[in-house]
Order: structure tokens, then C-alpha cells, then sequence
């Protein structure tokens, strides 16, 4: 049996490899980009669509591949458990496409599309820095968990982790506000480091 798939991925390959700036190398790139979006493998996904945004420019299949490019960068990550680099590419090229594509800022769907892949792309970064936050309370660095809940307050106002972000700073203050009490009154309250 022959993988019918794995051929004609190879040969979209090499249409591109061999041709790198010709008629058909962006429909290369496009398909070959395509085919690892439908089947997940978004690595690979984001590879080929990044490569036909950024070498061919004046494509027609450009705008496409932008949409996405945005989407795989963002399901690519793993999570928020995961290095974020991709996710912070997906923001960029978020704001690259409002800033260079004129189709993307006069029509409401797709200004709507950009916003709630924005909004998707901000909440997975918020729960990147919620979760180093609640780490550092954990382990005992009140410091800069206060530093990380206070960076999501203002890196990610409006959403959920914003929120709980608050209710955390809101506790740290608390208990800074005891121990500086019970230094005042004499009493040690113990090493647990400033706020």
C-alpha cells in the first residue's frame, strides 16, 4: 500500500525546494501547510505557512495562510504549562496582520476573528504568568509571586486571571500587613521575605 498522503507532501516539497520563488511554490507551501493544520501536526503546520508569509508577500493564498499560521502558532504551544515563545509569535503576527492587511480592518467577521484569537492567544499567556505566580506563593517567595500576580493585573486586564490575580495581591498585602505588625509589636513573625 502506498501512503498517498506522504507522496504528495513530498512532492509539494520539493515543487518548493526546487523553485523557491516561483509560479507554484506558494501553492506548495500552502498545501503542504494545510494538510498538517487538518491532520494537528502543528509544528509543522506553522512551519510552512510562516514560510509563505514572510517569502511570498503578493500571494492571493497570503491571507489564508495568515489566519492559519495565527491558529497553529497558538495550538502548537502545548499549553501554558509550555514554553509561550509561540504564543507570543501568534500575538505578533496578530498584530502584524491588523497592521498590514487592509481586508482584516474594513470587515466586521474578521476584525471579530483577530479579537477572539488575540483574546485566545492573551489568556494562555495569563496563565502562563498566573501559574509562575501561584509557584512562587507556594514556595515560599511572597516577593515575586507579588511581582507575577501584579504583572498579570496589568498585562491582561479583562480576563479571568486578572481577576484571581487581584484576589492574590490582595492576600499578599495581608499578610505583609501582619508581619509588619508583629515586627512593630516585638514579636518575630518568622523569615518568610518581604513583599
Amino acid at each position: 500500500l502506498l501512503d498517498t498522503e506522504g507522496e504528495a507532501l513530498r512532492a509539494l516539497e520539493t515543487v518548493h525546494t526546487h523553485d523557491i520563488v516561483g509560479p507554484n511554490a506558494d501553492k506548495a507551501l500552502f498545501w503542504c501547510g494545510y494538510i498538517h493544520f487538518y491532520r494537528g501536526r502543528y509544528e509543522e503546520a506553522d512551519h510552512y505557512l510562516s514560510q509563505l508569509i514572510e517569502m511570498h508577500k503578493d500571494s492571493k493564498l497570503r491571507p489564508v495562510a495568515l489566519e492559519l499560521a495565527i491558529m497553529a502558532k497558538n495550538l502548537s504551544t502545548g499549553g501554558a504549562v509550555y514554553d509561550s515563545g509561540k504564543a507570543a509569535e501568534a500575538l505578533q503576527l496578530v498584530h502584524h496582520t491588523e497592521a498590514t492587511e487592509p481586508t482584516y480592518t474594513g470587515d466586521p467577521k474578521k476584525v471579530e476573528w483577530l479579537t477572539r484569537q488575540k483574546m485566545a492567544v492573551r489568556m494562555q499567556l495569563a496563565e502562563k504568568d498566573f501559574q509562575l505566580a501561584d509557584y512562587y506563593q507556594r514556595t515560599g517567595h511572597p516577593a515575586s509571586a507579588y511581582f507575577y500576580f501584579e504583572l498579570v493585573c496589568r498585562r491582561y486586564p479583562g480576563t479571568k486571571y486578572s481577576d484571581l490575580a487581584q484576589a492574590r495581591l490582595q492576600e499578599l498585602e495581608r499578610v505583609k500587613d501582619q508581619i509588619a505588625a508583629d515586627r512593630a509589636a516585638g514579636r518575630h513573625a518568622g523569615t518568610v521575605g518581604a513583599v
